[in-house]
């Protein structure tokens, strides 16, 4: 427990419940903030958002200056959010620090405030009266009816973790038809689709109004839906939408399905879509963590019910061990983390954490670890080796989210590295584990089909280095070939050791089979 600490309480009466001045989304965007005194101290909570409710801890007041922490735990890992700032009249003005390399990348705008991607964004709220607090409780949305929980049979999709593209990562909710077409056709003509990249899925921003029958209809962007899937249709791919079963969507502009699962459910398959991502976002305001299952569970079985094959993918952030439920609630696929962005902390934080969870991944059920960030910048070439090969060896979904119309040879030479693209794609099913830890050294292993073995060498250090493993702690004996995975050569045949030099940042992935 953090030390509540209280300097001049006279002169800030911070007591009771703050409410956004502007809707977003993001930390503060959705977000109530209520405060009360103890002994002498301030503690609170904020409620809300995607985050649920967390707590607040180390108020500290000292003359105007106000700071605190909001904690909460997503994807397994703790987020501490700083908040600053003073009240000004009747506002209080914050600015919230999320943590470097955590948090979604703000979409065009800004995101819920100003401020560059982790930096300080600037809010405004104001405290709520007692009728204000009446009115919010009257208007508030109810959680819709629910299912009784069961367990779903596996709905045959996804019998090997699903490779696509999807359009968050490179073009936001600014994604348009044309884009979706010219992606689709890009794949083709790179060979993405050869690889196996099959699904093409819009993320959010392609929402509209609802027509007479309730159904939600697609924006201005894209003028015919039905006739966009019927293109990707004919390249051979499948197509993909986002929703959320909130009253709004992450971007909050745009719609989402809440009251409206069914009718949703059936336009969706009546416009031939083949995946549908449903991320909780504003959810959070109405539905508890404990009913997150039901609430998915619910929007499965009415895609069952359309008749209509439609993969479904899970997104709630890793949050409340969504792993151990996800499949028995109809997922093919599940967020373990929070939002993925392209830089080297982020991807590596995420993906070194998931043999935590390797046990519940296997044909029809996947460990997400969010889209691919392959191509868009923020990385070397060696840590994009890296982070393809990490999701690889954890048997994730290989969902590109570059803009894939102009790719540079070496994203091209990794995004199809049709040996790496086996290892996730193996039909035995089996997501990879670290067998050694030491320092910023990691050695993964992954058993494949026909008694073959994948061993990837991890380098987190800023150096390059040596790395080795023998054959006792991979549990082998005899002689072995080897397949360098990057390099794309035969190495010796070895039997007791085997030992190869890491770029900094880097990897190497051997194939051993007898």
């Amino acid at each position: 427990m953090f030390p509540l600490l209280l300097v001049a309480i006279a002169a800030i009466d911070l007591a009771g419940t703050w409410a956004p001045k502007q809707a977003g989304f993001g930390p503060g965007g959705n977000t109530l903030l209520r405060f009360q005194q103890k002994d002498g101290r301030f503690e609170g909570v904020s409620i809300g958002g995607m985050m649920g409710e967390s707590p607040i801890r180390e108020v500290t007041i000292i003359g105007d200056d106000i700071s605190f922490v909001v904690r909460t735990t997503l994807g397994g890992e703790e987020m501490r959010m700083k908040w600053s700032g003073k009240i000004e009249g009747e506002e209080l003005v914050l600015k919230v620090q999320m943590p470097a390399g955590l948090g979604p990348p703000p979409p065009p705008g800004g995101l819920g405030g100003a401020g560059p991607p982790g930096g300080p964004r600037e809010m405004r709220f104001h405290k709520l009266t007692a009728e204000d607090l009446a009115a919010r409780e009257a208007a508030r949305l109810k959680p819709m009816p629910l299912p009784a929980r069961r367990v779903l049979a596996w709905n045959g999709l996804a019998a090997t973790p699903p490779m696509g593209w999807n359009s968050y990562n490179a073009f936001r909710n600014t994604v348009t038809d044309t884009q979706i077409r010219e992606v689709a056709d890009a794949m083709v003509s790179s060979g993405m689709k050869a690889a196996g990249y099959e699904y093409v899925v819009i993320d959010d921003g392609w929402q509209g109004e609802r027509d007479s029958r309730g159904r939600l209809q697609p924006n201005a962007k894209f003028p015919t839906m039905k006739a966009l899937a019927g293109y990707v249709h004919a390249k051979g791919m499948k197509i993909g939408l986002w929703a959320t079963p909130g009253p709004r969507a992450c971007s909050p502009a745009y719609a989402g399905s809440y009251g409206h699962e069914k009718e949703d459910a059936e336009q969706w398959a009546e416009w031939g879509m083949d995946f549908i991502k449903f991320d909780w976002c504003s959810a959070g305001e109405i539905y508890s963590k404990e009913q997150q299952p039901l609430v998915y569970q619910k929007q499965a079985e009415l895609l069952r019910a359309t008749g209509r094959p439609m993969l479904f993918s899970i997104c709630q952030y890793g949050d409340n061990k969504v792993a151990e439920w996800a499949a028995a609630a109809g997922g093919n696929m599940w967020r373990t983390t929070f939002d993925i962005r392209d830089t080297w902390q982020s991807m590596s934080s995420i993906g070194f954490r998931q043999g935590e969870v390797a046990q519940y991944a296997g044909a029809g059920h996947w460990n997400d670890l969010d889209m691919l960030e392959v191509g868009n910048g923020g990385m070397s070439n060696d840590e994009y080796r890296t982070h393809f090969s990490l999701w690889a060896m954890a048997s994730a979904p290989l969902m590109a989210g570059n803009d894939v119309r102009k790719m540079s040879p070496a994203t091209i030479d990794i995004l199809l590295n049709k040996e790496i693209i086996a290892i996730d794609q193996d039909p035995l099913g089996v997501a990879g584990r670290p067998i050694y830890k030491k320092g910023e050294q990691e050695i993964w292993t992954k058993t494949l089909a026909g008694g073959a073995i994948a061993v990837a060498f991890f380098n987190r250090m800023d150096d390059p280095t040596t790395m080795k493993v023998n054959w006792e702690r991979l549990k082998i004996t005899g002689d072995y070939k080897v397949r360098d995975l990057w390099s794309r050569e035969n190495l010796p045949v070895a039997n007791g050791v085997l030992q190869v030099n890491v770029h900094r940042h880097g990897v190497v992935v051997l194939r051993l089979s007898k």
